[in-house]
């Protein structure tokens, strides 16, 4: 186990994690940009996991993520100034 000096976080072995704690760990996949191709990277908005492109900033939403999201936030509602 390696210590960051900078933020204490910890790069510890797969392996040793699932031996310590008695789990198992899932691998999650790995998403190409459908638009660019560039790996995707994995961001917390509202508490829900999506996937987001880097370079071209496309988001990808899993089949439930769309869904989740819309209820974790209400839609905030335009006013149009009428004259």
């Amino acid at each position: 186990m390696n210590i960051c000096p900078h933020c204490a976080g910890a790069f510890v072995l797969g392996r040793d994690i699932e031996s310590a704690f008695g789990i198992q760990m899932v691998v999650k996949r790995i998403l190409h940009c459908s638009k660019c191709n560039t790996l995707m990277s994995t961001k917390i908005i509202n508490g829900i996991e999506v996937d987001i492109c880097p370079s071209c900033g496309m988001v990808w939403l899993d089949k439930s993520e769309l869904a989740k999201l819309w209820i974790s936030k209400p839609m905030q509602k335009t006013v149009q100034a009428r004259k």
